[in-house]
């Protein structure tokens, strides 16, 4: 008998129940000694609706490859051999609503989930092979509505800077499907977010944006269960925005002072040290460790990218390569076609404060900060505490005879030097003067800034309005994920309360997926206070499949189990 006809019976089935195990299957799933089972279940009343959650990740078959599982034999990572064993573990797991990423070969998938008594929906990713995929039971799960979200097509509502937009374009989907249990509606949300250490703000604006969209869709009254591979560890930023429901990141990209520019466009350090700016430039010997082919410069270490993290500056490159790179986190693409028309849109994007009174402070020569000389003993020597006239004096002649030597005038005119390389500077009223030149440099590229800036959109436009209304949030949904982007960080916030049903376990051990190399827990089940578990499948740790102490964990994918990614089950209550 079916599974879910004995739960209508009333009959509560398990992963040991006689009508599965005795089910014929050539392979049988198993992850070396790790047993698919549940925990020992916590009773709950009789008397509201209950159902059994389950998520995983399935690995598609553009992702097997050997590069990425080196340590797997290639025959084990055909689809030919994991399918079966994939089927096998879906029935096993019997439940009523499954979330499944990387989900390739929609027909295949939904033929057989349809066989097992599912109905289904799913989300392509553009551009991949794979998208995401929610089925439910049709004997117990009603689909009242769906939502299918792209969080590329967000950006795209945006005017953004290049560099944002290749940063936060990732070709990542969402799921959202609202489902009645017996006369109980229920959101049941699934997403395969970003990957790695370095993208934690990715994570939570794709968290956000998805949480926004389902409130101004679903609102924001009814449970909330939100599934998948995550891609984040119970220590990261996104994972704390989910569990308090808000998160403060520092806006990289307003106020920006610090740069760093890339040595084929070095001639953009100049004007920008002009406006006061802290501008250093990539080395001769940075340039030189640079590799130029387009896939070394993609997984490279790069210096310059390195430096550009380590100093806390935003790098300025006219490489659409470097700036795309995904150690890159602050980077700005300067179009060397239109390069001082790129620098005013680097002002306006990153907020530069183009306060007067700081041009002309930095050394367009060295980056040192440019102060005035002194010219008599009361500037070389303020306080007159030191009593030594005689050595004020010396000092005050050898700047003077500095001064001379740079070919400065003698009339008294006020001089400024360099803190750091010495080069004297003074303002000539000479037209063709470099003073002169300097000035009529900054005054152009002001005044092109305030151009720009009344023909561009208002911030209001920028961040939805003009937008068709089903196209798009409500502002004051739009407003935060929109303003984190143009911002390069800031608040976001949600208003569900959500708990991971694991989090008990996910600093001590738990492993949900392990890709040689890497090993941690990484897949969730997110739910809202309506939703009380009962009972969870248990999760693999380190120690039930470490080979050597102190080694790379094994990939999970093997002869007997088809994925890099353990399932997560819940059974629960819906109050």
């Amino acid at each position: 008998m079916d599974p879910s006809a004995l739960r209508e019976l009333g009959l509560q089935t398990s992963l040991d129940d006689p009508p599965l195990l005795l089910r014929k299957s050539v392979h049988k799933p198993k992850l070396f000694d790790v047993p698919l089972e549940f925990e020992s279940e916590i009773r709950a009343s009789n008397h509201l609706p209950e159902l059994r959650i389950c998520t995983w990740n399935v690995l598609a078959p553009s992702y097997a490859l050997q590069k990425s599982f080196p340590d797997v034999k290639p025959e084990y990572l055909k689809i030919s051999h994991r399918r079966k064993l994939l089927y096998e573990v879906i029935s096993l797991l019997n439940a009523d609503a499954i979330c499944l990423q990387e989900i390739e070969g929609l027909e295949e998938w939904q033929a057989h989930l349809v066989g097992l008594g599912y109905a289904t929906a799913f989300a392509q990713r553009p551009g991949r092979a794979d998208g995401c995929l929610i089925g439910w039971l049709r004997s117990r799960l009603r689909c009242v509505d769906t939502l299918s979200l792209s969080f590329d097509d967000c950006l795209a509502m945006q005017q953004l800077p290049l560099s944002v937009h290749s940063r936060f374009a990732r070709k990542n989907v969402a799921l959202v499907v609202e489902l009645d249990l017996e006369g109980r509606r229920f959101l049941l949300a699934t997403t395969h977010l970003y990957w790695g250490s370095e993208h934690e703000d990715v994570r939570s604006w794709q968290l956000q944006v998805l949480l926004e969209h389902a409130a101004t869709r679903f609102g924001c009254q009814k449970p909330l269960a939100l599934c998948g591979d995550l891609n984040m560890l119970s220590s990261g930023d996104a994972y704390k925005f989910l569990r308090h429901g808000s998160l403060e990141v520092p806006r990289k990209f307003r106020n920006v002072e610090r740069f760093l520019v890339d040595r084929d466009i070095s001639k953009a350090a100049k004007p920008l040290r002009l406006l006061g700016l802290d501008v250093s430039v990539e080395s001769p010997e940075e340039r030189e460790e640079r590799p130029e082919a387009a896939l070394g410069l993609r997984i490279a270490r790069v210096p310059v990218v390195t430096r550009a993290a380590r100093e806390a500056r935003v790098l300025v490159s006219a490489s659409k390569r470097l700036v795309n790179r995904a150690d890159a986190a602050l980077a700005y693409f300067i179009d060397a076609r239109e390069f001082e028309l790129s620098l005013a849109k680097l002002c306006i994007d990153l907020a530069v404060d183009l306060g007067p009174e700081r041009f002309f402070t930095r050394c367009v020569k060295c980056n040192g900060l440019v102060l005035p000389l002194a010219s008599n003993e009361k500037e070389l020597c303020p306080s007159s505490c030191c009593g030594r006239r005689c050595w004020t004096m010396s000092l005050l002649t050898q700047e003077q005879d500095r001064a001379t030597a740079f070919g400065a005038p003698a009339n008294g005119i006020p001089l400024f030097t360099c803190t750091l390389c010495g080069q004297i500077y003074w303002f000539s009223h000479d037209l063709g003067s470099a003073s002169a030149r300097a000035r009529l440099q900054v005054e152009n590229l002001v005044n092109l800034v305030e151009e720009l800036k009344r023909a561009t959109p208002s911030d209001a436009a920028e961040l939805g309005e003009g937008v068709p209304t089903e196209s798009r949030p409500d502002k004051a949904e739009a407003f935060s994920s929109a303003r984190f982007l143009r911002d390069g960080g800031g608040r976001l916030e949600h208003p569900w309360s959500l708990r991971s049903a694991f989090e008990d376990v996910e600093e001590d051990g738990a492993v949900s997926n392990s890709k040689y190399g890497f090993h941690g827990c990484i897949d969730y089940i997110w739910l809202s206070p309506e939703f009380r578990p009962s009972r969870r499948l248990r999760l693999p740790k380190v120690a039930d499949f470490e080979k050597e102490p102190g080694k790379p964990l094994p990939s999970m994918v093997s002869s007997t189990w088809p994925s890099d990614h353990w399932p997560l089950a819940v059974d629960l209550v819906l109050s």
